[in-house]
């Protein structure tokens, strides 16, 4: 029985329990992305009947009232000819008019009848007390399969317009629109959506939030996410695994081992502490009663590893956990160091790995602006000059205004001293990380300069790009409109209205994100056409926890790897050969 639980924990080398929780967690959210895709594409569909219902509806309505003119007019002509006939002098012809209404005038009003319905808003009253239109055969016929109509359609009451030639239905050129949006009337409700994608797609990027399909016509239930107070476990498990030695090893009872030719090239320093299971890890059903938590630090990277200590022969404790990390430590010699310096070291050393305090760039977007210089010519004012009161909103959820003079927290590299860089900016602090936010309408504006260099010189060093964009953009954003080699993560917010049952208007974001294909994928993740609730409290941290994780991810990808991979080899290297001297003396 021992030996088959220690064979759960062997997986090549034993895989970290942690790093298989993870996995699992992140098996489960695909699952749970997917059930909310299905629910989506349900709702969409009903929303698709709904209006081809109504579109058959109003064409039916507009082809009974025809048919019922032709019947009435062919009668009047009928009489007016006898009348003719009889009273007309002896001798004359009288000729037959033809009718108003022939099947090919009838065909013009019907087609004209269903562009109008296509190209304006149908204008729909219910109505469940008044006659009903009855389902057509050919309704019956066309309506998709996986679809079906419980309820009869409600009566339809069309506005009148005058001079028309169907009463109660108006042919006319449609209105030129001021944005390039969609407005339908729904059985249920009235909205006005923009059908610009998010992104246009460019080589090299991955994209969350958005799909082949375009965007929905409409705000459905099921497309609006709903965050918890304290997001979701998957996001809290990422930002805690920042400080992992700080939070489960410092003041705590632990050893570090310092090698200075270990088995994973160059030098390493490998801290280990013996714990007992605490009820409140997420892992509690996995661990046994005691297991070892150990961080391995080396050139190539850092491994966190949980092992259970039935796997580790007390009679030489520390060898044989050794040899469960890697079986090449059997053979090298390893120093056990009580420095408390090497404590300080570690701990400096984790914070360079695991940064806590983050610079994201925020670039304002309006109506016919497409490439960079348009975009950074978009100032603000203290009255907010220039820019929209959605986008100022928006700077007051994500942080808040501060003075830059004198400011004594993260300024990100802003001039906190001269106001070289502006007076004000947006910081804000959240899970123990600071940030500043380099925002382009608060930087310092030159009339003269066209590509803006002071602006694009703080935000095109960042590595995640927040784009918020006005409800009425023409053009979708592109990943390349901003020239940079550092820029990794970008993340578009659009404005997107609707109005209620009570006719008050609610305010969304729809979010989509474009990050390098090279870098990880991270939490929290979008799904297809998503939104978010301007006033869900939740909302700000969300965008925060995705892009404190976004800049955590393009660490591990190739732009930075291997610049991390020097720096962090030099750190190491110089501790183990600092408190090997120490210990030699």
């Amino acid at each position: 029985m021992e030996s088959e639980e220690t064979d759960i924990f062997k997986y090549e080398d034993v895989l970290p329990l942690q790093l298989m929780y993870e996995e699992l967690k992140r098996q489960y959210q695909v699952l749970q992305d997917e059930n909310r895709k299905l629910k989506a594409e349900s709702s969409k569909w009903k929303e698709v009947v709904d209006d081809y219902r109504a579109r058959q509806i109003n064409i039916e309505v507009a082809l009974k009232q025809a048919l019922g003119h032709v019947k009435h007019d062919h009668d009047h002509d009928s009489k007016e000819s006898v009348h003719s006939h009889v009273h007309s002098p002896a001798g004359a012809t009288t000729s037959s008019e033809s009718p108003r209404f022939t099947p090919r005038s009838i065909d013009r009003i019907v087609n004209e009848a269903e562009e109008s319905a296509q190209r304006r808003p149908t204008i729909i009253k219910v109505d469940h007390s008044a006659a009903t239109v009855e389902e057509s055969p050919k309704m019956k016929q066309e309506r998709p399969s996986s679809c079906s109509i419980s309820e009869p359609p409600p009566s339809i009451s069309l506005p009148a317009a005058s001079g028309s030639m169907i009463e109660g239905m108006e042919l006319r050129p449609t209105e030129q629109r001021k944005k390039p949006s969609v407005q339908i009337g729904t059985l249920k409700e009235s909205m006005i959506l923009n059908t610009i994608p998010l992104f246009s797609k460019a080589e090299g990027f991955r994209y969350e939030g958005l799909s082949e399909s375009p965007p929905p016509l409409h705000i459905s239930p099921t497309s609006v996410m709903t965050l918890s107070p304290t997001l979701n476990n998957e996001m809290l498990a990422a930002m805690s695994s920042q400080s992992w030695y700080r939070d489960y090893f410092v003041g705590k009872d632990h050893q570090n081992f310092i090698c200075a030719d270990s088995p994973l090239g160059g030098s390493c320093i490998i801290s280990t502490k013996k714990e007992r299971t605490n009820k409140s890890m997420d892992f509690n059903d996995v661990l046994e009663q005691e297991y070892y938590r150990v961080i391995v630090r080396a050139r190539d990277g850092e491994q966190r590893l949980v092992i259970p200590a039935s796997v580790v022969d007390q009679r030489d404790e520390y060898g044989y956990l050794m040899m469960q990390i890697n079986p090449l430590f059997a053979n090298v010699k390893l120093y056990l160091c009580h420095d408390p310096e090497l404590i300080d070291n570690l701990i400096d050393y984790e914070s360079k790995s695991y940064p806590k305090v983050f610079k994201f760039g925020v670039l304002y977007c309006s109506r016919g602006q497409k490439i960079e210089t348009q975009m950074f010519a978009n100032t603000q004012t203290k009255e907010g000059a220039s820019v929209s009161k959605e986008y100022r909103d928006f700077l007051h959820i994500i942080g808040q205004q501060i003075d830059l003079l004198g400011f004594k927290r993260y300024a990100g590299g802003l001039d906190t001293k001269r106001s070289q860089t502006g007076e004000k900016s947006v910081f804000t602090e959240w899970e123990g990380n600071e940030v500043m936010f380099h925002v382009s309408t608060l930087l310092p504006h030159k009339p003269n300069d066209e590509q803006q260099i002071e602006k694009k010189r703080h935000i095109g060093n960042d590595i995640v790009l927040l784009v918020f964009e006005d409800e009425d953009v023409d053009v979708p954003f592109s990943p390349q409109t901003v020239a940079s080699k550092f820029i990794e993560v970008i993340i578009v917010v659009r404005v997107e209205k609707k109005k209620d049952e009570t006719g008050e208007e609610e305010v969304f974001y729809r979010v989509g994100i474009a990050s390098k294909k090279m870098i990880p994928s991270f939490p929290p993740f979008v799904p297809d056409h998503c939104v978010l609730r301007k006033d869900d409290p939740n909302t700000g941290k969300w965008l925060l926890a995705k892009m404190i994780l976004g800049e955590l991810a393009a660490y591990r990808g190739p732009s930075f790897f291997e610049k991390l991979r020097i720096s962090r080899n030099m750190l190491i290297t110089d501790s183990v050969k600092k408190f090997q001297e120490k210990m030699s003396e």
